[in-house]
C-alpha cells in the first residue's frame, strides 16, 4: 500500500483557511466600482463615472485622496490626544450606570465620573485592550479621526450595592471568558464600600461620531439593520480603506500569534483576513493603496509611537514595534509600494534580560500587573523529546512479537522448502554412499537434475507502528498502524542441480488470506505507547468496539453525559481513523537465478552470505476489501472488488548486507468499490428540536441513526455489508478503477530511487435517486482519466542500520527467526531519520459521454518530506524554494515571507509542496509550442552536396524532414531566453556544450561541439532532451487517453530542462496557478499545527475551481475521500 500526502483542492483549503476569520480579497488588476468621494488632482470632486473614466484611461486612482468628512481629514494626528480634565482621576474612579455591550472577550459598562457627575464614559475590560489603544494611535496617525481612549492600569468602579457589583462580576466574566481571580482583572473588592478596582480598564466617550472604529468593529452587513449603515458608508473610500488599520493591528492577546505576516495573494486577489472584513466588500485595491500610502509617509517615530500608546507592558513594545513594522513593509510589498517608505525594519530576533522575550519570542504566559495572557504556550509537537526512544520501544514490542510469531510460523509451515533440501542432501549422500560402494574407483558426476516437491503450510502476523504520511485512506499527521492476518499457502518448489557456478530454482504458489488494519491518528508518540497492546488483536478489538451498539438504552459517557449508543460509538473513533478488512485470494509464479559473488569474481570462499540474483515473477489476485473511515461529517465505507495482475523482474546483490537492489514491475488493477457517504454529526444530537418531529431534518436525523447503528454493528462484528446496502441504497457512489503501473524502484545501501508511469481510467456513477427510482446512474456516468509520471530519491537511515542488524545476526547464526520490525514504506520520507523529494507530473482530461466535460488540466508538484528539519535547514530549503523564482519579475511580493516563522526552530513530519497547476489555456500554449500547427505543409529546404548527403541519412535513420521541427526548435530557445531568442540561444549552447564534453570526457578542449543533423534538419547541437520534444512533436497521438499520456511526457521535459520564471512567463498569468504549501509541526510557533500557504503567482480568470486536478474537483463535489478517488499502485505521490 502507498503512503502519501494528498493536495486536494489545494486553492479550496486556502481559500477555507482565509475563511475561518473573514477575508476581503481584492483584485490586482480588474477594477471594481470606484468611491464616490474622490477627488482629482485640481481639486475637483469626481463621481463614481468620472473616476471609473479616469481609470480605465491609465489615471491610478490610488494616487487620489477623497474629499474630507467627519471620520477622516487630510492630516496627521498625534497618535494620542491629551485633553486635560477629559477624564476622571483612577483612584477617585467611576460610578457604574449601566450594562453597554458584550463583544468577543470584551465587556463594556456605562459609568459616570464621580467628580464631574455630568461627564459619562464608557468602560471597557478587554483581553484587546491593547490592541484598541494601539489601532486608535494608528487610525489618528493616518488621519481619522478618533478621540484618544484612556488607559488606566488601575480604575476605581462604584457600585449601588454588593448585588449589582456580583451581578457586573459574572456578566463581565462570561462575556470575557475568563476567570478575573486567577487573572487579577481585579486588583481591590471592597465589600464596605462596593467598590472594585480594576487592572487595564479602558475608558472612552460615551457618545461617538459614528461608531467605534479603534475596536476592530465595523456594522454587519449580515444584520438587516446594519445593512443600511454599511450601504451608506461604502461610498466612501476612508470607511473602504478601513481593512487597513483593522488588519494591520490585529493583535491577538498572545503576542507570539501577532504575525509578521500582514496580508496574502491567492489567485491574483491581495487577502485580507479581519473578523470584519465582509463589512468592506466594496473595498477595491485602489482604495486601499491609497492608505497604504499614507503609512508609507509614516517615520520610524510615529510606529514608536503608535506601539506606545498601546500601553504594553514595556519589555514588550520593542518586539511589538518590530512585528507592526515587518507587517507595514510587507502591505508596501502586496501593494506594489516598494521603496515608498524610507524606514528600515528592524530585527525580530530580539532577547530581553529577564528572560521575557528570546528570540523574538514571549517565553511567560504573564507579565506582573497585566491580567492578559502575552503567550499562549506552543501546541504540543507529536515529536517530542524522548519520543526516538518511544518509538524505539514501540518497534521493539513489535519484533517481540514478530520472533514469537515467526517461531510459530515454523512450525504452521507444514511442508518447507529446507525440508525438500534436507531430503535432497539425504538422497545426495545415500546416491554418493551407494557410489563409493559399488562403484569405488569410477568417478562421480553430477548431471545436470530436477528435484522438488509441494510446499506449503499457515503464517500468522501481527504488527504495529508509527508512520506519517497517508496509509489505508488517513491522512493525520502521524497515525499508529496495527495490522494482523491469518494465511495459508500451498505451492510447488522446483529446483536444478549440475549447473555450473549457479542455482536456479522457481515455483508457484497459492495463497488465501484474511487481514486486518486499523489506522488511528496519534497526537503525539507518547500517546501511542499508551494503547493497549491486546488492540492488536483486531477482530476481538472491533468486536469490543461495537457492543455498545448492541444496546438499547443510552449510555452514560465518563463526564457523565447521556448519549446514544450509536454518539457512544463515534465518540470513540477520531476523524481519519480507519478500519480495514482484506480477503484475498492470489496465485503467483517466480524464477530465479542466484551465484555467490566469491564464485562469480573467482576468490577464496567468503564466510559471511554474498550473493547476487536475478528473478522474475508473475501473480494474479482477486481480494475483497471492506473500509470504514471516521469523517469530520460522519462516516464513509467502501466495499471493494479488486482483480490485479502483475510482472516484474528483480536483482539483488548482498555482501554481508544488502548492497543494492533493484525492481522492475508493471501493475493492472481493476477495481470497483460501492463507496457510502453518511452523514451523521452526533453532536447535532444535543441541538436536536425534537418537538419539531415533523421537520425533513429531525425525520433524516434520526432515521440516519436508526439504520446506521445496526449497519455498523454487523459490519464491525462480522464483516457483513448487507445492512448498509439496504438501508443506504440512496447513498452509495459506484467507483471503477483501472489503474496501469510501470514502476521502478532502486535501493542503494541508504539510498532509495523509485520512479513510475500510471494510467488512471476513473468512472463515477451517482447514487440512485430516491426520488426518480427509475433514474439510471450509468446514463450520467463521470469518466476521468489521469496519466501520472513522478521519481524519488530519498535516504533511509533506520532501513540501512536494519540491514547491518540483520547481516550481524544471518553471520551469528543464520538461520533466526528474529523479526526486525521492518518497514516496507518505499518512501523514506516517513521512517525516522528518512527524508525524501519528489516530483510527479498529471495531467487529467475528462471523457465523459454524457454531460459536461470538462477541458483538461495538468499539475506538477515538487515535494521534500522527512520526519525532521531543524530551523537552519528549513530556512534552506525554503530558500532554494524562492530562488527557482529569481531572474524574472514575476511579482512586486514575495513568494514566502521567512519572517512568518521566525520563532520556527524545527519542522516535524514534514511535507513541502511546490504546486503549479496549468490549465486549459496554459496546456494548449504548450501543444502548439511543440506542434507548431502554423508550420503544417511548408516546404523545407533541401540541402546540396555534402549537407545534402548527410540530410538524406539522417532522414533514412529517422523520419522526413518537416518545417515544424526548426520552428519549434527555435521557439523553445525563445522561451529559454524569456522571450529573447539570442539569449535562449546562449543558454542552450552551453548547456549542450557541457553535456557533449561530460560525454566524451574531455572538458579541457573548449571547441564547440559540431552541428547535427536529426530528421532531416540541421542543429548547431542536440542535446537529448531536445530531441524528446522533437520526436513528441511529430507524434501527436489522435485520442484523448494518448494525448493525455503525451501531454504527461512533454511536461516532465519542459518541467525539468526550463527555468520555473521562464516556463511561467511562457504559459502567461492566465494560465497557472503556483503556490508552495507546508504541512507539518512547526515547533517553536504557537500556530504551528496549522497549514501554511504562500502567496500564489498566477493570475486565472476562468477554471479555478479545478486547478487542483479533475479528480480532486470531483472528490470535493461528491465529498468522497479523495485518496479512494485518486488511488494509486505507485509508491509516493
Amino acid at each position: 500500500m502507498s503512503l502519501r500526502i494528498v493536495i486536494v483542492c489545494a486553492l479550496c483549503l486556502m481559500m477555507l483557511s482565509i475563511a475561518s476569520a473573514e477575508s476581503v480579497s481584492l483584485p490586482l488588476k480588474s477594477v471594481k466600482k470606484p468611491s464616490a468621494d474622490l477627488v482629482s488632482r485640481s481639486g475637483n470632486p469626481l463621481d463614481v463615472g468620472q473616476a471609473a473614466a479616469l481609470a480605465n484611461q491609465g489615471t491610478d486612482l490610488s494616487a487620489l485622496n477623497p474629499a474630507e468628512n467627519k471620520m477622516w481629514q487630510n492630516r496627521i494626528y498625534d497618535a494620542v490626544e491629551n485633553v486635560p480634565g477629559a477624564y476622571p482621576a483612577a483612584a477617585r474612579g467611576v460610578q457604574f450606570l449601566s450594562e453597554e455591550a458584550a463583544l468577543p472577550f470584551t465587556y463594556m459598562a456605562r459609568v459616570q465620573s464621580i467628580e464631574s457627575p455630568g461627564l459619562f464614559y464608557r468602560l471597557s475590560l478587554s483581553r484587546y485592550s491593547h490592541t484598541t489603544l494601539m489601532r486608535a494611535a494608528l487610525l489618528r496617525k493616518l488621519g481619522y479621526y478618533v478621540p484618544s481612549p484612556k488607559y488606566y492600569r488601575n480604575l476605581r468602579v462604584q457600585f449601588a450595592n454588593e448585588e449589582e457589583k456580583e451581578a457586573f462580576l459574572k456578566n463581565a466574566q462570561e462575556s470575557m471568558i475568563s476567570d478575573f481571580e486567577s487573572r487579577g482583572w481585579v486588583t481591590e473588592n471592597n465589600k464596605t464600600t462596593h467598590t472594585l478596582v480594576f487592572s487595564d480598564a479602558v475608558l472612552e466617550p460615551a457618545v461617538a461620531e459614528y461608531f467605534d472604529i479603534q475596536w476592530g468593529y465595523a456594522p454587519d452587513p449580515n444584520n438587516p439593520d446594519q445593512l443600511p449603515t454599511v450601504q451608506r458608508f461604502s461610498r466612501y473610500r476612508a470607511y473602504r480603506a478601513l481593512i487597513i488599520p483593522f488588519s494591520l493591528v490585529d493583535v491577538p492577546e498572545s503576542i507570539n500569534r501577532f504575525s509578521p505576516k500582514f496580508g496574502s495573494v491567492l489567485s491574483g486577489h491581495v487577502v485580507l483576513t479581519h473578523p470584519s472584513a465582509e463589512s468592506f466588500s466594496a473595498c477595491t485595491y485602489e482604495d486601499a493603496r491609497w492608505l497604504v500610502r499614507r503609512l508609507a509617509q509614516l517615520r520610524y517615530q510615529d510606529f514608536q509611537d503608535i506601539v506606545k500608546a498601546g500601553a504594553f507592558p514595556q519589555e514588550l513594545e520593542e518586539l511589538v514595534l518590530a512585528k507592526l513594522m515587518h507587517r507595514a513593509h510587507n502591505a508596501l510589498e502586496l501593494f506594489n509600494l516598494n521603496g515608498a517608505a524610507n524606514w528600515s525594519l528592524p530585527r525580530l530576533d530580539i532577547s530581553t534580560k529577564s528572560g521575557l522575550i528570546k528570540d523574538g519570542k514571549v517565553m511567560q504566559e504573564f507579565v506582573p500587573g497585566y491580567p492578559q495572557r502575552f503567550a499562549h504556550g506552543d501546541r504540543q509537537s507529536p515529536f517530542q523529546d524522548g519520543d526516538l526512544e518511544r518509538y524505539l520501544g514501540i518497534r521493539s514490542k513489535t519484533m517481540a512479537i514478530g520472533t514469537v510469531i515467526n517461531y510459530l510460523n515454523d512450525k504452521l509451515d507444514l511442508l518447507k522448502v529446507s525440508d525438500l533440501y534436507a531430503n535432497r542432501r539425504e538422497e545426495i549422500t545415500n546416491r554418493i554412499m551407494e557410489h563409493i560402494r559399488t562403484k569405488p574407483r569410477e568417478p562421480l558426476y553430477q548431471q545436470v537434475e530436477a528435484w522438488g516437491g509441494p510446499v506449503g503450510g499457515f503464517n500468522l502476523a501481527a504488527t504495529r507502528h508509527v508512520s506519517t504520511g497517508t496509509y489505508y485512506g488517513s491522512s493525520a499527521a502521524i497515525q499508529l498502524v496495527d495490522n494482523m492476518s491469518v494465511a495459508g499457502r500451498l505451492g510447488y518448489f522446483m529446483t536444478l542441480d549440475g549447473v555450473p557456478d549457479v542455482m536456479p530454482f522457481a515455483g508457484a504458489n497459492v495463497l488465501v488470506m484474511r487481514d486486518y488494519t486499523h489506522v488511528r491518528p496519534l497526537l503525539s508518540i507518547t500517546e501511542g505507547t499508551k494503547v493497549p497492546w491486546k488492540n492488536i488483536l483486531l477482530p476481538s478489538y472491533m468486536s469490543s468496539l461495537s457492543k455498545v451498539l448492541t444496546e438499547k438504552d443510552l449510555i452514560t459517557s465518563e463526564d457523565g453525559k447521556k448519549q446514544q449508543p450509536l454518539d457512544a460509538f463515534l465518540a470513540e473513533l477520531r476523524e481519519g481513523e480507519v478500519f480495514t478488512i482484506t480477503d484475498s485470494v492470489a496465485l503467483s509464479a517466480y524464477a530465479q537465478l542466484t551465484s555467490s559473488l566469491d564464485v562469480l569474481m573467482g576468490i577464496t570462499p567468503l564466510s559471511f552470505i554474498n550473493s547476487v540474483s536475478v528473478g522474475a515473477d508473475g501473480s494474479r489476485a482477486i481480494l475483497r476489501q471492506t473500509s470504514f473511515m471516521r469523517t469530520k461529517e460522519g462516516i464513509q465505507v467502501y466495499v471493494r472488488n479488486q482483480k490485479a495482475s502483475a510482472l516484474g523482474m528483480s536483482l539483488d546483490v548482498n555482501y554481508f548486507i544488502n548492497l543494492m537492489r533493484i525492481r522492475a514491475s508493471t501493475t493492472w488493477t481493476d477495481l470497483n468499490t460501492d463507496a457510502f457517504v453518511i452523514d451523521y454529526n452526533p453532536e447535532y444530537a444535543e441541538l436536536l428540536d425534537t418537538e419539531n418531529a415533523d421537520s425533513k431534518f429531525v425525520k433524516d436525523f434520526l432515521a440516519t441513526r436508526d439504520n446506521l447503528k445496526p449497519a455498523l454493528r454487523a459490519l464491525f462484528k462480522s464483516n457483513d455489508p448487507e445492512l448498509l446496502y439496504a438501508n443506504f441504497a440512496h447513498k452509495k457512489f459506484e467507483i471503477d478503477h483501472q489503474l496501469k503501473t510501470k514502476e521502478m524502484r532502486t535501493k542503494v545501501l541508504a539510498i532509495r530511487m523509485n520512479s513510475f508511469t500510471e494510467d488512471h481510467l476513473l468512472k463515477i456513477r451517482y447514487p440512485r435517486s430516491s426520488e426518480a427510482p427509475d433514474l439510471n446512474p450509468k446514463d450520467s456516468e463521470v469518466t476521468l482519466f489521469a496519466n501520472k509520471r513522478g521519481e524519488l530519491k530519498g535516504r533511509d537511515l533506520l532501513g540501512f542500520a536494519t540491514d547491518w542488524i540483520k547481516g550481524i545476526l544471518g553471520k551469528w547464526k543464520p538461520d533466526n527467526r528474529i523479526d526486525l520490525a521492518e518497514s516496507n514504506d518505499p518512501n523514506p520520507a516517513n521512517t525516522p531519520f528518512g527524508k525524501a523529494y519528489w516530483r510527479t507530473v498529471t495531467t487529467e482530461s475528462d471523457l465523459t459521454v454524457n454531460g459536461t466535460q470538462y477541458p483538461s488540466v495538468a499539475v506538477i508538484q515538487h515535494v521534500w518530506g522527512g520526519w525532521h528539519l531543524n530551523r537552519k535547514k528549513f530556512f534552506k530549503l525554503l530558500d532554494e524554494v524562492q530562488q527557482e523564482l529569481n531572474g524574472a519579475p514575476l511579482m512586486s511580493y514575495r513568494l514566502i515571507e521567512p519572517e512568518a516563522f521566525s520563532t520556527v526552530t524545527a519542522v516535524d513530519f514534514y511535507r513541502i509542496t511546490a504546486n503549479l497547476s496549468i490549465l486549459p489555456g496554459g496546456l494548449e500554449k504548450v501543444r502548439d509550442l511543440i506542434l507548431q500547427p502554423d508550420a503544417d505543409g511548408k516546404p523545407v529546404k533541401r540541402s546540396k552536396f555534402l549537407s545534402g548527403l548527410f540530410q538524406k541519412l539522417s532522414e533514412k535513420m529517422g523520419r522526413k524532414a518537416r518545417a515544424n521541427d526548426k520552428e519549434m526548435f527555435d521557439d523553445m530557445l525563445k522561451v529559454l531566453g524569456n522571450g529573447n531568442f539570442n539569449a535562449g540561444k546562449d543558454r542552450y549552447m552551453r548547456a549542450c556544450t557541457e553535456y557533449h564534453e561530460d560525454r566524451n570526457g574531455n572538458r579541457e578542449n573548449n571547441m564547440p561541439p559540431t552541428s547535427a543533423w536529426v530528421n532531416g534538419t540541421s542543429y548547431d547541437c542536440m542535446i537529448p532532451w531536445m530531441e524528446k520534444l522533437l520526436k513528441a512533436s511529430a507524434n501527436y497521438p489522435k485520442d484523448k487517453k494518448s494525448q493525455t499520456q503525451w501531454m504527461t511526457n512533454v511536461l516532465y521535459v519542459l518541467e525539468e530542462e526550463i527555468p520555473l520564471p521562464q516556463l511561467l512567463k511562457f504559459l502567461g498569468e492566465d494560465n497557472y496557478v503556483f503556490f508552495v504549501r507546508i504541512n507539518g509541526f512547526r515547533s517553536g510557533d504557537e500556530d504551528g499545527d496549522l497549514e501554511y500557504f504562500s502567496n500564489t503567482l498566477g493570475d486565472p480568470k476562468k477554471n479555478i475551481d479545478y486547478a487542483s486536478g479533475l479528480i480532486a474537483m470531483f472528490a470535493n463535489k461528491t465529498r468522497i475521500s479523495p485518496i479512494e478517488l485518486e488511488r494509486s499502485q505507485g509508491s509516493f505521490r
